[in-house]
This record gives C-alpha cells, structure tokens and sequence, in this order.
C-alpha cells in the first residue's frame, strides 16, 4: 500500500482532504482503489512523462487502469477544494 500526501500542508488545521490517501492495491492489475472519495481532476501519467488518461472525478473511490499497458504510472489529483496529491501506482 502507498500513502500519498499532499502538496499543501496547513499547521493548526484540520488536515486538508486527500492529504492521506492511501491507493490499493498496489501493484495492480487494473483497479486501483482510493481510501476515501475523491472528487477533482485526475491525471495518470507514464513513467516518461506523457499523459496516458485524464478525467473529472465526482465522488469516486477507484481509478481504473485496465487499459493501459504494465508499467510504472504517476497518478496527480487535483481536488475540488484545491489541494493536490501524488501518487506512484505499478500496474501489472
């Protein structure tokens, strides 16, 4: 399991959403699943850099990775409330 953590960090607030994501399985043969909803913008890019899928997110708790081919992906959500995670998923 990955954890990620956000870009933006506040000190004496409640964290901000998606500061402690977890994304599992991982490796994965497809199906990635988040630990809490998500809603925002979501990019999955390769391991070189180009953008292999992108979509907006409405409340959804898994990120489908079925069609792209085995490799080393880096997940970036943009959250709806403006904060950001990262994540590194291996897909099988």
């Amino acid at each position: 399991m990955i954890q990620a953590k956000s870009s933006e960090q506040l000190l004496g607030l409640d964290k901000p959403k998606g500061q402690n994501l977890d994304f599992f399985p991982n490796p994965t043969e497809g199906l990635v699943r988040v630990s809490e909803p998500i809603s925002g913008f979501v990019s999955i890019y390769s391991m070189n850099g180009q953008l292999a899928k992108c979509f907006d997110a409405d409340f959804i708790s898994e990120i489908n990775l079925a069609e792209l081919q085995n490799g080393l992906y880096f997940i970036r959500i943009e959250m709806s409330d403006g904060t950001e995670t990262n994540t590194k998923v291996i897909k099988n």
